[in-house]
């Protein structure tokens, strides 16, 4: 509703997140995409009234959801470059048209100085050696092998050798059509 103004976009958005069937047969046994998901779906929503309302206090809420979400999964690490690009945005915009410069790199600092300390503080892992234990963490859940074989158009592959066609061809044919047309038309009009 707040990019387009319209109540009947912005409902058919919502009911066809509610609605998706991978999030709903996910639901049952995925005990943290559902909670991430909706986290990071907050997190756009503040990002988005932050950028346009441009006070420090939102800068903050956007550091603290952001290391919310991250410390539900570690991939929300990467609300920081997102956030961080929207920041190089509007430092260009400064300085393209000569404003001052350090509203944007205070509202910067304020929001990864709050991230960072958000997710000291949601991620007991961290608290004996931050830095070290998030590398650790993160190159962990990133290198998770998996030793299974699965069968992908009458071939059986491993793994970790999957063709680049796998993710396109079981994303179409396991998301509904009415929500591949509203998600590409969404694209395009954005």
């Amino acid at each position: 509703y707040r990019i387009f103004k319209n109540e009947f976009i912005a409902c058919l958005g919502f009911v066809l997140t509610a609605f998706l069937p991978r999030l709903y047969a996910h639901s049952f046994f995925n005990s943290k995409d559902l909670p991430f998901l909706s986290t990071f779906i907050i997190v756009m929503l503040i990002c988005q009234i932050a950028f346009e309302k441009n006070k420090p206090v939102w800068y903050l809420l956007l550091g603290l959801a952001g290391a919310f979400a991250t410390s539900i999964r570690a991939m929300g690490i990467m609300v920081i470059p997102i956030v961080g690009l929207f920041f190089l945005f509007d430092l260009f915009i400064a300085f393209s048209a000569k404003k001052a410069k350090w509203p944007v790199i205070f509202n910067f600092l304020i929001f990864i100085l709050s991230f960072c300390a958000m997710l000291y503080l949601d991620w007991p892992y961290l608290w004996k050696a931050p830095f070290h234990n998030f590398k650790d963490a993160f190159t962990s859940l990133a290198n998770i092998s998996w030793g299974g074989t699965l069968n992908f158009q009458g071939k059986f592959y491993p793994g970790d050798k999957l063709p680049l066609r796998y993710f396109p061809v079981w994303f179409a044919i396991t998301v509904p059509e009415i929500w591949l047309l509203a998600g590409i038309t969404g694209l395009i009009w954005v």
